[in-house]
């Protein structure tokens, strides 16, 4: 819960934990144009922020107890519209190009290279791309 609401895990040595911060770029078709994007912006950083961010961190609970996965502890986010980003080449319209920035807290000594996979990883998944064309 703490994960999703945007709250940090309070854990011990956890002050100790390498940071590292990543961008992940994304485009949204919209069903119609919209001039304000802030409502749609909020609206997908606090999707990400409950759908996204535990399930990087792992979270799972189990008979009341909260699991997390060995790699990520904890992960925070924020969505930003890239103004005049041009979605890719093909993409319906209106498109407009989102940036998510996340900042994750490992617990151990890993390759960005492998965090940087684990996130895409999860990104890609199913369950969370369905999830997220629900805005």
């Amino acid at each position: 819960e703490a994960i999703a609401s945007g709250s940090r895990l309070q854990r011990p040595g956890q002050e100790n934990l390498a940071t590292q911060n990543y961008d992940v770029v994304v485009d949204v078709v919209l069903d119609s144009e919209t001039e304000e994007l802030s409502p749609l912006t909020d609206e997908l950083q606090q999707r990400i922020q409950r759908l996204l961010l535990p399930a990087l961190a792992g979270c799972t609970i189990t008979r009341r107890h909260l699991r997390t996965a060995n790699l990520i502890l904890n992960a925070l986010a924020d969505v930003e519209v890239v103004p005049d980003g041009a979605c890719l080449v093909g993409s319906e319209s209106p498109c407009h190009r989102f940036v998510i920035r996340l900042y994750v807290y490992v617990q151990r000594t890993v390759s960005s290279e492998a965090v940087s996979d684990y996130i895409m990883e999860k990104v890609r998944e199913v369950p969370l791309v369905e999830r997220l064309q629900h805005l």
